[in-house]
């Protein structure tokens, strides 16, 4: 492994990000699946209501409007227990938005902060082979400073975070009550960028 290409290793934020992340994704599609058996049940009560409720001409007018009556309360109970279920899908859904968007932030400061600390530590690595008293010289200084601009993981990082910034205005656009499935999506890309750590400590 190159002394400018550290081993990659899985950081513990990435790590934890990525749990967060499968486990977000796994309380919606419980709740997505509860709102649509919800609907879906609350549908077909309402379709046997009106079977139910149909003339044969073997009720009395009373019995017909108890019948009426009954059903109707039924259907009224479902649709408050899916009213229910939907609210909390959709609570849920803000909540998680909420969740991510921090989220979000701390993926960019994380990029910044790998590409700050990549270009230290490649900096360190070239340094370690010109002699002290050279330094200083602009010669120097200057070959330097255009390898680190250039080096591989660090413009990559700098720039993967000036585009998360500039995409969360977009991810917010139309509230925290859409779908959150987009936003894992994006931070989920961010995963292999994220796993890199390139510091002196990851090579012992």
């Amino acid at each position: 492994m190159s002394l400018l290409h550290p081993t990659p290793t899985i950081s513990t934020f990435s790590q934890k990000l990525s749990n967060e992340l499968e486990e977000i994704l796994s309380d919606l599609n419980a709740k997505d699946a509860a709102a649509a058996n919800a609907q879906s049940a609350y549908e077909e009560v309402q379709h046997t209501s009106k079977q139910l409720l149909h003339d044969d001409g073997t009720l009395s007018a009373s019995e017909l409007l108890d019948k009426r009556k009954q059903a109707e309360r039924t259907v009224e109970l479902c649709q408050i227990e899916t009213s229910r279920i939907v609210r909390d899908r959709d609570s849920a859904w803000f909540d998680h938005n909420s969740t991510l968007l921090d989220r979000w932030d701390e993926v960019c400061s994380e990029l910044y902060r790998l590409a700050k600390e990549r270009a230290q530590y490649v900096s360190a690595q070239i340094l370690a082979f010109i002699p002290q008293d050279r330094r200083e010289s602009h010669s120097v200084t200057q070959p330097i400073e255009e390898v680190l601009k250039h080096c591989d993981g660090i413009g990559n990082r700098r720039s993967e975070a000036q585009r998360y910034s500039r995409m969360k205005l977009q991810m917010t656009v139309g509230g925290k009550s859409r779908d959150p499935r987009k936003l894992i999506g994006h931070l989920k890309a961010a995963l292999p960028l994220l796993e890199e750590n390139p510091t002196p400590s990851a090579q012992q």
